[in-house]
């Protein structure tokens, strides 16, 4: 250890340091005044004019103090180091402060990267950091610059910031940013829960869903094929420990366009066909409940015939006797293969079924409409709301929220949202903007109100048909509430079994 003049001291161009609170050196210079010094600054010598000089690799703020109170020297450990070394003690030192924001720390492994050419599994012995955490704070760079802009005012925490970084695309960073704080109430920030739970429920998708062959490399030949992709949770694990699927793609744009790939392709193989091809609002005049319902005039192939004790879908009923095909591509974007119902019966006399005109329906060892079923199904829906309702009850007020932004989604051009506005008088016709009505009634309304919104939302509409069972909306709002809707099923039968037990006992007695 040396003891230097003031004068012989530079401050260093590269020191990450770039603001020193005034306060805090005021506080240090009080500290010095009162104690001394107590460990020595780092320099090394450089040439500067012919004079030997020194530049200060670590301990500025000390320096800085120390002129402060008028020193003409300063202790320092005087050490020959390239510039290369004086970087990386300067980012090491600057790593180890106290007040460091996870963003300037971000920074600093990245300029050790940078500089050094080190893998982040080297950095995290050298900092003696877990390769999690330092892989986790590298990504915190992926912000967009209004999120390190609400990240450094405090708007949202270091796990918050993290799920916002994981998302590819600065502009769905920024939209995903805006909902989660327009969620929160005045002076709150986002809690990493509702920022997790919201983000998974509408910036990812589990591959297993995916309408295209996830192992096809052709759809979009830059992003390759799913499977190896960096932006599957999978292939990421160490960036994703906190969502339990690995199949699930983090590219709501990637995966739209494989989507779009995909249904140009089948489109083209179905006209090809011969088969009619329906999008967007023609297809939606046919869908317009979200679902293929037996009003519309036709039947979806795919699904399971409900008439039918087995439960078979329509293709396999019809087996080589399928009707004209329409396929069809609705505005919510899901496809479905289509035949007329005016066209079944003939298809299913000719696949071997007999008709029964008086109740207008099909035979071959397969009974009539179950009426004992459609009475289990209904009160499974009755027994469905109620624990939807219980959960909801139980939620917080950001939880509501997430929650409802996404079955306000699903919701789009349902009845059951049309209803919901007109009945609170938010819109006057059909040609309003019903979804944007709700939408801002849910920022008016209170954590009651918002329960109240979501219990009417579910009980509105259709929930289950003959045709095409429980329809999508009614299966997606119970699997996000965690109600199964094969328990209550099964609670609704025995339920209504007991109740016609009692009938009898009842009508016996008298």
């Amino acid at each position: 250890m040396e003891t230097i003049t003031m004068e012989s001291l530079v401050a260093s161009k590269t020191n990450p340091r770039k603001d020193f609170d005034k306060a805090g050196l005021t506080e240090l210079a009080g500290s010095i005044k009162e104690h001394g010094i107590l460990q020595p600054i780092l320099v090394r010598p450089v040439s500067g004019n012919g004079k030997q000089l020194y530049e200060i690799v670590a301990g500025e703020r000390r320096y800085r103090a120390s002129k402060m109170l008028g020193l003409t020297e300063i202790p320092a450990t005087v050490r020959e180091l390239s510039d290369a070394e004086a970087q990386e003690v300067q980012i090491i030192e600057n790593l180890q402060r106290k007040d460091l924001h996870p963003l300037e720390e971000a920074e600093g492994y990245q300029k050790l990267l940078d500089s050094h050419g080190a893998s982040p599994d080297d950095l995290a012995v050298k900092v003696g950091k877990s390769k999690a955490y330092i892989y986790q704070r590298l990504k915190l760079l992926s912000l967009s610059s209004e999120a390190k802009k609400c990240f450094l005012a405090g708007q949202i925490t270091p796990a918050v910031a993290l799920v916002l970084a994981r998302i590819p695309h600065k502009d769905l960073q920024n939209q995903a940013l805006s909902e989660l704080l327009d969620q929160c109430g005045e002076g709150d920030t986002p809690s990493y829960r509702g920022a997790l739970e919201h983000i998974e429920r509408n910036y990812m998708t589990r591959l297993k869903d995916a309408p295209f062959d996830t192992k096809d490399a052709t759809l979009i030949p830059k992003a390759g094929a799913c499977a190896d992709c960096p932006k599957r949770t999978g292939n990421e694990k160490i960036l994703f420990p906190d969502i339990e699927k690995d199949d699930v793609c983090t590219d709501p744009l990637c995966f739209k366009a494989k989507k779009d790939s995909a249904w140009m392709l089948r489109a083209k193989e179905a006209r090809d066909k011969g088969w009619t091809v329906l999008e967007a609002d023609e297809a939606d005049k046919i869908c317009r409940y979200g679902w293929i319902d037996e009003s519309s005039g036709y039947v979806d192939l795919n699904a399971a015939c409900q008439s039918d004790a087995k439960r078979r879908t329509w293709k396999r009923m019809l087996k080589k006797y399928v009707p004209p095909v329409t396929l069809i591509r609705n505005s919510r974007e899901e496809v479905y293969e289509l035949v007329r119902v005016a066209e079944l019966k003939d298809s299913l006399e000719k696949a071997g079924y007999k008709f029964k005109k008086e109740e207008k329906t099909y035979e071959r060892g397969t009974p009539a409409v179950d009426r004992k079923m459609i009475r289990v199904k209904r009160e499974a829906c009755v027994l469905a709301t109620n624990a939807l309702v219980e959960k909801l009850e139980t939620y917080s007020y950001g939880d509501l929220v997430s929650l409802a932004v996404p079955l306000l989604v699903r919701t789009r051009g349902f009845n059951a949202l049309w209803e919901v506005a007109k009945r609170r008088g938010l819109v006057e016709s059909r040609k309003d903007d019903y979804q944007k009505a709700i939408t801002k009634e849910i920022a008016r309304l209170g954590e009651g109100g918002l329960k109240g919104l979501l219990v009417e939302l579910l009980v509105s509409g259709d929930k289950w048909s003959t045709w095409s069972g429980f329809s999508p909306n009614f299966q997606a709002a119970c699997q996000d509430a965690g109600v199964d809707l094969k328990k209550v099923e099964a609670e609704a039968k025995r339920a209504l079994e007991a109740k016609k037990r009692n009938g009898k006992k009842n009508g016996a007695k008298k």
